[in-house]
């Protein structure tokens, strides 16, 4: 898969979910939120940024993101967002191995 080259603040945004995971491992649920709850995320086509955040259950995969710093239009107590990120969370923290994907629409659930 050829992927563009990252704006600073993507590289930076991935640099720092990857530092959380690694320096917390214990408490996943609480490093993602805090750490996703910085961006606003939304669905694309083709996937233009990768990355992986390892974790001591398994590997959380990020693809099909952009990733827009500090929004203020996006909604974070959007119940849809709050109910898709307790759902992510919880499974991923239950990984033992493996790869979850992450799919954002500025903060609703993603359509089936």
């Amino acid at each position: 898969m050829n992927c563009t080259p990252l704006p600073d603040e993507q590289r930076a945004f991935i640099e720092a979910v990857e530092r959380n995971w690694r320096l917390a491992p214990m408490s996943p649920r609480r490093d993602a939120l805090t750490t996703l709850e910085q961006a606003d995320f939304e669905e694309i086509e083709e996937p233009d940024l990768s990355a992986t955040a390892v974790h001591s259950t398994g590997e959380i995969h990020w693809t099909y993101l952009t990733i827009s710093f500090l929004n203020p239009h996006f909604d974070k107590t959007n119940p849809g967002f709050q109910e898709f990120m307790d759902a992510s969370v919880s499974y991923a923290s239950g990984l033992s191995q493996g790869l979850f994907t992450y799919r954002f629409i500025s903060g609703r659930r993603p359509a089936q």
